[in-house]
C-alpha cells in the first residue's frame, strides 16, 4: 500500500500563524486512573498539576497540558480555579505557556446541568484571574464522546451563553470567542466520520484560525478491538490533513494513549513506534500509568523525543481508495472482536468489580452512575481501563481477541495493506504475550471461549511468522496464578479480608506490566 504524506511542510502545518500566536501543547497529562502504582485522590490533583507543569520547566521538558476531567468523575467543582489560581501563584502563565483544559461530561451521557457545570468552572477561572492576567487563563475545553456536528454546536451555544452571561451579570471581561471548543471522537464511526463533522461545525462556530481535534485509541479499542481502533484512528489523521487543506485551517490532532498495547502502547521503549503509526498528532497524553508506572527518568527521555519529534512528522495521508480498503478490514476485525467479547462479558463485568479504584469516579449505578455501553446489541462493559484490567487479571490480554480471525479472513491483498498500514501489529501482540496464560483464562472463560481465544492466537501466529503462546514472564506468571486463586474465591463467596488481599495482588500485576488497565 502506497502511504504518502501531504504536500506541505511540517512547518506550515505545525506553525502556522494563528491570530494570537498561541502556542499548541504537546505533552497533556491527563487524569487517567490506570496507574498500578499510586492511587491519586482528588484532593492532591491540584498540587499533581502544578508538579507537571515545573517538572523540567528549565530544559523545557515539562507537561505543557493538564486535562481536568469531569466526566464520569467526582471531580470538585473548584479544582479549575484552583489549578489556575496555583499556577499564577508560581509564577507560570496558564493560556499562554502552560493550559489547564477540562473535559466536560456529555450532556446525554450523563446530564446537561453537568456539562454546563464543567463549563462555569472554566469560566469562573478566566474571571478570577481577569485582574491578574491580561488574558484568558482557561482557552479550551473538551467535549467527549462527540457523534455529530449538533452535539458540537449545542454545546458551543452552551458555551458562548453562559459566557455572555458572566459578562451581563458579572461583569466577567470574557468573550465568546475567547473559549473553544475540542471535540473528542472515541468510537469508529465518530472517528471515520470525524472531518464531516468538524468541517459542519467549523461552518456553524466562529473558529477562524485553528482547531484541536482530540481522537481517542481507548474506547474504540473497548468497543470494537485492537485493529480496529488503530486504524480508525489513522484514518481520522488522514481525512483531516485532507480538510485542513481543503478549508485552509490548521488542525491539531490531540491523541489519546494509554500504556498497554490495548490501548495504544506509549512507554518509554516504544515512543518511537507510536510517533511512526500515528504521524500527524501535535499533541500526545501521558496518563498516569505512564507518569507512575515507570521511572522518571525514562518518562523524561520520552518526553524530551517526543516534544522534538511531533512538531516535525508530516502527517498520514491516504487515497480514498486506500481509506475504503482499510475501513472494510476494520469492519471485519470489530465483527471478529465483538462476536468474543460478548460471550465473554458476564465474566469481565464481575471481575472489573474488583479492579481497585485509582481516582475519585462516579459509580456505575444510582442517581449520578456512569458507564460506557458497547453500542452493538446495547451490551454494557466496564470502562476500558478496568476492562482491560480485568481481561489481564484472568490471563487473557484483550489484545488477541478477534485478530487471528480477522488476519484469516483477510486477503492476501487485504493483508498486505493492513501490515504495511499498522506495522506494530506484531510487536504489540508479542508485549501483550508476555501476559497471556491461556491454560489459567480456562477456568473463567470456559472451554468452547477458550477455543475460540487458541484460534485466534494460532491464525495470528501463522499471518503474522510470530509466536505467542509460552512467553509469559516468570515472575508476572507467578503473581497472576496466585491473582487467578484469589480471583476463584472472590467470585463464588467475597469476603473484605480476601478481598483486600486480592487487590492488592491485581495492583501488583500491573506494576509489571506497566500499567493497571
Amino acid at each position: 500500500m502506497r502511504v504518502y504524506l501531504a504536500q506541505i511542510s511540517p512547518a506550515s502545518l505545525v506553525h502556522s500563524t494563528l491570530a494570537d500566536d498561541r502556542h499548541i501543547p504537546t505533552i497533556m497529562a491527563t487524569q487517567h486512573p490506570d496507574s498500578a502504582s499510586r492511587y491519586v485522590p482528588v484532593q492532591e490533583e491540584v498540587e499533581e498539576a502544578i508538579n507537571y507543569f515545573l517538572d523540567g520547566w528549565a530544559e523545557g521538558l515539562n507537561y505543557d497540558e493538564y486535562k481536568v476531567d469531569y466526566e464520569g468523575k467526582l471531580t470538585p467543582y473548584h479544582q479549575v480555579s484552583q489549578i489556575v489560581l496555583r499556577a499564577v501563584e508560581v509564577g507560570l502563565k496558564p493560556g499562554v505557556d502552560v493550559f489547564i483544559t477540562p473535559r466536560m461530561p456529555s450532556a446525554t451521557e450523563e446530564t446537561v446541568f453537568r456539562q454546563a457545570m464543567a463549563m462555569m468552572a472554566a469560566i469562573e477561572a478566566n474571571y478570577l484571574t481577569q485582574d491578574l492576567l491580561d488574558h484568558p487563563a482557561v482557552i479550551e475545553i473538551i467535549h467527549p464522546l462527540t457523534r455529530s456536528a449538533e452535539d458540537l454546536v449545542k454545546a458551543f451555544r452552551r458555551l458562548a451563553s453562559l459566557i455572555n452571561w458572566a459578562r451581563s451579570d458579572l461583569g466577567a471581561r470574557l468573550n465568546p470567542e475567547d473559549m473553544r471548543i475540542i471535540p473528542l471522537f472515541e468510537d469508529i464511526d465518530s472517528l471515520l466520520n470525524a472531518d464531516r463533522i468538524v468541517e459542519v461545525f467549523v461552518e456553524k462556530s466562529i473558529t477562524r484560525d485553528y482547531l484541536r481535534v482530540f481522537l481517542g485509541r481507548s474506547d474504540p479499542a473497548m468497543s470494537s478491538g485492537l485493529i480496529a481502533s488503530a486504524l480508525a484512528v489513522k484514518i481520522a489523521i488522514s481525512r483531516l490533513n485532507k480538510l485542513h487543506i481543503k478549508i485552509d485551517l490548521p488542525i491539531y490532532p490531540i491523541l489519546g494513549v494509554g500504556s498497554l498495547p490495548f490501548r495504544g502502547h506509549l512507554t518509554p521503549k516504544n515512543g518511537e513506534n507510536v510517533v511512526k503509526e500515528y504521524p500527524g498528532i501535535r499533541t500526545i497524553t501521558i496518563q498516569s500509568a505512564l507518569r507512575y508506572d515507570y521511572s522518571h527518568s525514562e518518562v523524561t527521555k520520552l518526553i524530551s523525543f517526543l516534544k522534538h519529534t511531533l512538531p516535525q512528522h508530516r502527517p498520514l495521508r491516504f487515497s480514498s481508495s486506500e481509506e475504503e480498503m482499510l475501513e472494510h478490514i476494520l469492519r471485519k476485525a470489530a465483527s471478529h472482536y465483538r462476536e468474543l467479547v460478548s460471550r465473554l462479558s458476564g465474566i469481565v463485568n464481575r471481575v472489573a468489580e474488583f479492579i481497585p479504584e485509582q481516582r475519585d469516579r462516579l459509580p456505575p449505578s444510582g442517581a449520578l452512575h456512569y458507564h460506557r455501553a458497547l453500542t452493538e446489541g446495547k451490551l454494557t462493559l466496564p470502562r476500558v481501563i478496568k476492562l482491560t484490567a480485568a481481561f489481564y487479571t484472568i490471563g487473557l490480554p484483550p489484545e488477541f481477541i478477534g485478530t487471528g480471525r480477522t488476519l484469516k479472513a483477510l486477503s492476501p491483498e487485504e493483508k498486505k495493506v493492513l501490515l504495511e498500514a499498522y506495522p506494530s501489529l506484531r510487536l504489540d501482540l508479542e508485549r501483550a504475550a508476555r501476559f497471556l496464560d491461556l491454560e489459567g483464562a480456562k477456568r473463567f472463560i470456559g472451554e468452547e471461549n477458550t477455543k475460540l481465544v487458541e484460534r485466534d492466537i494460532q491464525y495470528a501466529e501463522e499471518a503474522l511468522g510470530i509466536s505467542l503462546l509460552d512467553k509469559l514472564d516468570e515472575e508476572y506468571a507467578q503473581h497472576l496464578s496466585l491473582a487467578q486463586q484469589y480471583l476463584s474465591i472472590i467470585l463464588h463467596k467475597p469476603s473484605e479480608g480476601i478481598l483486600k488481599d486480592a487487590k492488592r495482588i491485581f495492583l501488583k500485576l500491573g506494576v509489571l506490566r506497566g500499567g493497571l488497565g
